[in-house]
């Protein structure tokens, strides 16, 4: 290996110990990335996800349908007529976008006649499900007007779709998922961005130690 490429990574690595201004990027890069810090996501997700709950009735069509609408299959999967959500599934991934970034947001795809801004009155079907990472949400709209029943919730998003310019989408058309949230900060903390920094540390100590028994190797 290059010596002095190794070294380079090593202090641009070094550099970011006890950052305590850590981008999005670094998170998902760190999840990523990091073996033991994807672990810690993975397992608590699935933990939390893998004991789903099991619908008792003497009505056997509804236990079917509650059956086929949380389906761990892949999304919108289409068998015949019976159409499978995947509930529990995209759940599970919105979660892991949440603790690595704080929060996700899953949109609800309504097929109604209004504008994304304006709130859902009417829906005639919901459509698809999607999740949109932290990354994508430009800002969180709060509610300001303390007369307002809605005040200091959030009431809608800006968000990033494709190339144009971030939208604003009313937040009845999504489900805001806040993990580890902390006072009046609408933002959740997750779990990779306490843990960041100890990654790093880890990160720094294996390269160092392998570097040391390579160097040393007889």
């Amino acid at each position: 290996p290059d010596a002095g490429s190794s070294k380079a990574a090593s202090e641009a690595s070094t550099s970011t110990l006890w950052n305590t201004n850590i981008t999005d990027k670094q998170l998902v890069d760190a999840y990523r990335g990091n073996g033991i810090g994807r672990k810690l996501v993975n397992k608590i997700a699935t933990d939390t996800f893998d004991n789903w709950f099991t619908v008792e009735s003497e009505n056997e069509q509804l236990i079917e349908d509650v059956n086929n609408l949380f389906s761990s299959k892949k999304s919108w999967v289409i068998e015949g007529e019976t159409q499978a959500l995947g509930l529990k599934k995209i759940l599970k991934e919105a979660y892991k976008v949440g603790m690595v970034e704080g929060y996700a947001l899953l949109m609800l795809g309504y097929s109604d006649e209004e504008e994304l801004a304006n709130e859902v009155t009417s829906p005639k079907s919901l459509d698809y499900l999607s999740i949109i990472t932290k990354t994508n949400v430009r800002k969180l709209l709060i509610e300001k007007d303390n007369t307002s029943e809605h005040y200091g919730e959030i009431v809608g998003a800006m968000i990033k779709m494709g190339t144009g310019p971030p939208i604003e989408v009313h937040a009845s058309r999504f489900i805001y998922m806040p993990v580890n949230q902390y006072g009046n900060d609408p933002e959740g903390i997750g779990f990779m961005r306490p843990a960041y920094n100890y990654l790093v540390v880890l990160d720094n100590v294996i390269w160092s130690t392998g570097q040391a028994f390579y160097r040393n190797a007889a």
